[in-house]
């Protein structure tokens, strides 16, 4: 264990709906580890958190169209309205707040670090506005998904603020201590693509933690089918997340494989989006099921007595670099994974280094690949011999360590 150095403070930067995420959560549990961690928010309810709250009502004033069924309008409103978002009037609030404590610190002599985790990326305005106010403060930037290189992100924007969003994006970059990806497939584009330097860039990957749930065997993954009984292929998060997912093309695949004759179904956990519990509704209701909300801890449980569980991205670009959320869960879980995702990409390496599932090309070739891996299972079974190391690389006790090393590892000058 390192020595804690008695003058640093730490304020983790985050819109108070972020808390709900699994990295974020994790990040601020390692508060225990240095003198001082505040989380900074909107909301300080609930759970051991000392922190600093943001007062003030921060709504879209906007969002009454939302409640009266124009949804709709609101999404387009905003687009045109706000740059970068709605939530300005509550990263104006933390900046002024955070202004005035920061300044105390450092005239106390307290060497201050401020995280930000990104997305919301419109949260990391704060963080630019402290460095650029004090800049003796050591900023760290967590880029849990990428921003102009996201298609998903970019394209929510108006045309009319996509060079502005770039700029802004520039002035992170330029101006941050440290950039922290998700993987290094992350940090290639970062380096080769924003030109970022590389030795301001480092790689955390997202973790599991084994306190989140206890099932997992060693050594394989993988059993005989018991004749008789359904497939069951479990799925956690969102299905429909396009560009990055489609529903239907994740739904007809599995619908290809039932139409060969292979008795399957879909549980779906994790994903709230009334579109997505339409299309099964509309098409799919033979092959899938739309499981209600639940904790993250129920949702573990549930999908961990699936007989596969099923990763999904589309062949572009960015699909490349994601590190999904759920694939350190997916590793911890022991059950074999069926990754139906580009096969250069970040997810592709990981299930091909740990031997935990198998690398399927989402495209038609990927669809007769997968039926012919339900089918050996459903006829002769599955055993595949992970390799243990390699999972055990994403659990909490390693990456938190990483997480001590980079905090503790920043420079004050």
């Amino acid at each position: 264990m390192m020595t804690k150095t008695a003058d640093l403070k730490i304020y983790f930067i985050v819109f108070h709906p972020d808390f709900n995420n699994h990295r974020t959560r994790l990040i601020y549990s390692l508060k225990e580890h240095f003198p001082e961690m505040l989380l900074v928010s909107t909301n300080q309810k609930g759970g051991n958190r000392q922190g600093i709250p943001i007062p003030g009502i921060y709504y879209n004033p906007l969002g009454i169209l939302k409640k009266i069924g124009l949804g709709r309008i609101e999404t387009v409103l905003d687009k045109y309205i706000y740059f970068p978002s709605p939530r300005m009037r509550y990263i104006k609030a933390a900046r002024e707040k955070l202004t005035e404590i920061i300044q105390c610190d450092i005239e106390q002599g307290c060497r201050v670090c401020v995280i930000n985790s990104l997305p919301h990326h419109d949260i990391g305005l704060v963080g630019l506005y402290l460095k650029k106010k004090f800049p003796p403060v050591r900023w760290i930037v967590d880029w849990r998904d990428l921003w102009s290189y996201d298609d998903k992100y970019f394209k929510s924007f108006a045309p009319m603020y996509h060079d502005k969003l770039i700029r802004l994006e520039r002035e992170i970059f330029d101006n941050c201590d440290l950039n922290v990806t998700t993987n290094d497939f992350a940090k290639e584009v970062l380096v080769t693509k924003y030109n970022v330097p590389a030795d301001n860039v480092v790689s955390i990957e997202h973790a599991f933690s084994r306190e989140d749930i206890e099932c997992r065997p060693g050594g394989t993954v993988g059993s005989k089918h018991r004749s008789g009984d359904a497939i069951n292929i479990g799925f956690l998060g969102g299905l429909s997340k396009p560009p990055k997912v489609s529903a239907v093309k994740v739904l007809n695949a599995i619908k290809s494989a039932k139409m060969s004759g292979i008795d399957v179904v879909l549980h779906v956990y994790g994903d709230y989006e009334a579109e997505t519990r339409a299309i099964i509704n509309k098409s799919f209701s033979d092959i899938a099921v739309f499981h209600e909300r639940c904790s993250h801890e129920e949702s573990l449980k549930k999908v961990a007595c699936s007989d596969f569980l099923l990763l999904a991205l589309e062949d572009i670009p960015n699909c490349h670099i994601i590190n999904p959320a759920k694939l350190p869960h997916y590793l911890m879980l022991g059950k074999p994974i069926l990754a139906l995702v580009p096969e250069q990409s970040f997810v592709a390496h990981v299930i091909r280094e740990t031997n935990t599932g198998f690398v399927i090309p989402p495209n038609e070739d990927g669809v007769k690949k997968m039926t012919g891996i339900l089918r050996k299972y459903k006829d002769s079974g599955i055993c595949l011999k992970i390799n243990e190391d390699a999972v055990e690389r994403f659990s909490w006790a390693k990456i938190s360590q990483k997480w001590i090393d980079t905090i503790n590892g920043i420079r004050f000058e």
